[in-house]
């Protein structure tokens, strides 16, 4: 039982599993694998918490740990010291929005930096940064050689260190990483998904897609990727020129016109349309774009046509109409 992920999503079921553990311990506790522990209301007595200490300071071959216990985590600094100690660890998942986050002084971030474990994914999902930074990279120096694959949101792009071995990134930031800087940081990576969802078009991001056009030309960047995810604007924005194979883009009527640009851009040969909202019938694939392409999937979100049978028609309009007919596929 203990092979396969534990998960800790109440203080019954807390109690009821340290109990179990601390039966036959330490015999146990190297059979433990794959642990998550959520939020508990209310809070585990104190011998349970002392417990899940004893457990996790002996779990030797603990493999994947999933935190979003802000609040037991804060209330313990002996659990912080347990997860920090850990050698095992290869997939770790921390998040939590309970309230306002400083990186100088939170027991996560701090828990995060003092950790022993060699990462190989790591997803680190930190709302309502107060400092307005967001997670600096240098709190993963201990992951520097083994990171393969990195969700995070808030991060800044500030530290030098570089993850050689990334392959796949996910992040959200408030401001638009330096392409120069993400690449020497990411110099090998092949799928990169950008979540900022921004709203419209301004004088900034065509600043910034003029300037991440210049550092491509001067030979910046990546020269390849496999796969590409995000808004238009964020894509647009960016203005990867590098081939990429596959590109999805997830599109709302106020920003369909930039998809175009991003196609033209990076010519996939595989592209993945999610349509969110009501659209006009317009032309996203250039013929150029459409001889290219090998695969075009299109998916349309139901909830946010409100029921409304018009706009329905016009999404499949659109969706089968235009974007398949424009590939004659």
């Amino acid at each position: 039982m203990l092979k396969f992920n534990v998960y800790l999503y109440n203080t019954r079921k807390l109690e009821s599993f340290c109990a179990f553990m601390v039966t036959q311990a330490p015999f146990r506790y190297p059979f433990l694998r794959h642990l998550s522990i959520a939020g508990f209301y209310p809070m585990p007595s104190s011998e349970s918490i002392s417990q899940l200490v004893e457990i996790l300071t002996h779990a030797s071959r603990l493999q994947t740990l999933h935190l979003s216990c802000y609040d037991l985590l804060k209330s313990d600094h002996r659990l912080q010291a347990a997860c920090s100690s850990l050698t095992s660890i290869k997939e770790f998942h921390m998040c939590w929005n309970e309230g306002p986050v400083f990186q100088a002084q939170d027991p996560l971030y701090k828990m995060l930096k003092q950790m022993q474990s060699p990462l190989v994914r790591a997803d680190l999902r930190f709302f309502r940064c107060n400092d307005g930074i967001g997670l600096d990279l240098a709190t993963l120096l201990h992951s520097t050689a083994t990171l393969e694959d990195l969700t995070v949101s808030n991060i800044a792009f500030q530290s030098e260190l570089q993850f050689p071995r990334l392959r796949k990134l996910s992040f959200s930031t408030i401001n638009y990483p330096p392409l120069a800087l993400t690449a020497r940081i990411f110099p090998n990576l092949t799928d990169l998904t950008i979540l900022r969802d921004m709203d419209h078009l301004n004088a900034e991001n065509d600043r910034y897609r003029q300037l991440n056009r210049s550092v491509q030309l001067a030979g910046g960047g990546w020269t390849s990727l496999d796969r590409l995810t995000g808004w238009p604007l964020d894509l647009y924005s960016l203005g990867l020129t590098c081939p990429i194979r596959c590109v999805k883009i997830f599109v709302y009527s106020h920003n369909h016109e930039l998809v175009a640009d991003i196609l033209s851009d990076c010519r996939p040969s595989q592209i993945d349309i999610v349509f969110n909202d009501i659209f006009p019938s317009v032309r996203c694939l250039s013929d150029e774009v459409a001889a290219r392409l090998t695969y075009l999937r299109c998916t349309i979100h139901l909830i946010y046509f409100d029921r409304n049978p018009i706009a329905l028609v016009s999404a499949t309009h659109y969706a089968f109409r235009r974007l398949v007919a424009d590939t004659m596929m």
